[in-house]
């Protein structure tokens, strides 16, 4: 059997959220170099320079959490977990709330402009999941998506690195958590 094929492998119930019930090592090791490489890349961003320590954590974490959250989603294992329960998606989305009020603490002077793009993208985010067709959930959150870069290129953020986390963002939730990837649409 090749690295990339399909053994499946028990989670720890602590770590389902993150990877599902079972997943792949190669699915694990995807999400982990993403998440590792973006965190370590936050770090020599420029629009890092006079943040404090405790700060500079912070994004750091949340590109950690957000890059990984793009891969972790879209592989079977985590899809499933959440599609088993729209308890667990609202759940997911709620405390996705927290992000952009971190980022708000971190880059305060762009606060209207972190709420507009969060609020966008969340509510984005809950329409693709009330889409019950899988065709159309891809449409919706492609769509959703593009148009979301562009609110955030046109966005006149203070601080130029939330583009890219808000990017991050906007990925991470309208496109690779609100759709149901794993669903076959010959099943609809």
């Amino acid at each position: 059997m090749s690295f990339g094929e399909k053994q499946r492998i028990k989670v720890h119930p602590f770590l389902h959220p993150l990877f599902g019930r079972d997943t792949t090592k190669f699915d694990v090791l995807a999400i982990l170099l993403i998440a590792s490489l973006f965190a370590a890349s936050s770090l020599f961003l420029d629009g890092q320079q006079d943040l404090s320590g405790l700060k500079k954590s912070i994004f750091t974490l949340l590109a950690l959490d957000l890059s990984g959250g793009i891969v972790a989603n879209m592989t079977s294992g985590t899809n499933q977990f959440y599609e088993s329960s729209l308890k667990k998606k609202y759940f997911f989305l709620l405390i996705h709330f927290l992000q952009p009020l971190l980022l708000a603490w971190v880059f305060p002077m762009d606060l209207p402009l972190i709420l507009v793009t969060s609020m966008y993208t969340l509510l984005g985010s809950l329409l693709v999941i009330k889409i019950s067709i899988t065709s159309g959930q891809r449409v919706a959150a492609i769509s959703l998506t593009s148009l979301g870069i562009l609110l955030v290129f046109l966005l006149p953020y203070k601080n130029p690195i939330l583009k890219g986390m808000f990017i991050l963002f906007i990925l991470k939730l309208v496109l690779s958590f609100s759709v149901n990837w794993t669903k076959n649409e010959r099943n609809e």
